[in-house]
């Protein structure tokens, strides 16, 4: 496992992970949260809802490469109201799979106020790029202010956390974090993730919440849903957060569907967290792909079209 962050002092705080997966030599996956850029937000206790038309005050803006771009109110006839927000990961035909790897060149929109307990509900488009490339694209709740509240020895370290390739659309991640932290003697954490093919319905779960590993966990005939496996396609997905469970869900047009419960009290956050949505560039491909990724030659956008966040208290 690698641990990328930027030890200069800096308001931002950059609390970043990344993590190798282990799955019968079919290469790595890494998994990255957001950039936290409010230390210290107000606890949204409201519906908080937003079309993209506009920024609205709601939203910090990240990007970090020339070309990268956030657009708000962006004309689409898809969109519910018609306007859709397009998050632009720049593509280079002539840089290399080793360039601009990773959360500093990301390009991220972050809620300003931080929400708990509740369901999280987005319709979105992920973006495409050819199959010998890769941009990790993601929705996600996410929250570290360097404490350990749990007194568990390990740094708290918040993430729900859907995930999606732009080599590989039909494969969705899902991870829960907890805990995370760097040390001279490596690296600590806690998590559960789960890996979810819409191609074929097959399932695959962490060995442990310790580990990177990942193992064969069954198939779901209900998740297959090839349609829905695309990078041209707006679909809603989302998230149910309770103090005892997270459930993934993701909506086929009918019915929600669901991806995975959580429902381990005990690795439930229990912090309020930011609303991500973020593109970035990783050097290797993800499950079931393998061995290195390039940079995507042409521009990977992701669009935004609606997202709701409901609070429960509970």
């Amino acid at each position: 496992m690698r641990k990328m962050y930027n030890d200069s002092p800096s308001r931002w705080q950059r609390v970043l992970w990344l993590a190798t997966v282990a799955l019968g030599g079919c290469g790595e996956q890494e998994g990255i949260v957001g950039r936290q850029h409010n230390p210290d937000p107000a606890m949204a206790s409201n519906v908080f809802e937003s079309d993209f038309a506009s920024n609205g005050d709601l939203w910090t803006v990240e990007t970090s490469l020339p070309r990268a771009s956030v657009t708000f109110g962006s004309a689409d006839t898809r969109g519910r109201d018609g306007n859709v927000a397009e998050l632009v990961f720049p593509g280079n035909s002539s840089a290399t799979g080793n360039d601009n790897v990773g959360p500093n060149f990301v390009t991220q929109i972050s809620t300003r106020d931080r929400f708990g307990f509740g369901t999280l509900r987005t319709r979105l488009n992920f973006g495409a790029c050819a199959g010998a490339e890769e941009v990790v694209q993601a929705v996600l709740g996410y929250f570290n202010d360097g404490q350990d509240r749990d007194n568990n020895g390990i740094t708290d370290d918040v993430e729900i956390d859907l995930q999606v390739t732009c080599g590989t659309p039909h494969v969705i991640y899902l991870s829960v974090f907890t805990d995370y932290q760097s040390t001279a003697a490596g690296t600590k954490f806690r998590k559960l993730s789960h890996i979810v093919d819409l191609s074929s319905g097959a399932e695959y779960d962490s060995a442990s919440d310790d580990s990177d590993a990942y193992v064969p966990s069954g198939n779901n005939p209900t998740l297959t849903k090839p349609a829905l496996a695309t990078t041209n396609t707006f679909y809603e997905v989302g998230y149910e957060w309770h103090t005892g469970s997270v459930r993934f869900f993701l909506n086929d047009g009918t019915s929600d569907l669901t991806l995975w419960t959580l429902a381990d009290a005990a690795h439930v956050p229990q912090e309020p967290v930011f609303i991500m949505y973020n593109l970035w560039h990783p050097d290797s491909h993800w499950f079931p792909m393998s061995g290195a990724a390039g940079f995507p030659s042409s521009d990977v956008v992701m669009k935004l079209d609606w997202v709701r966040f409901e609070p429960s208290p509970n």
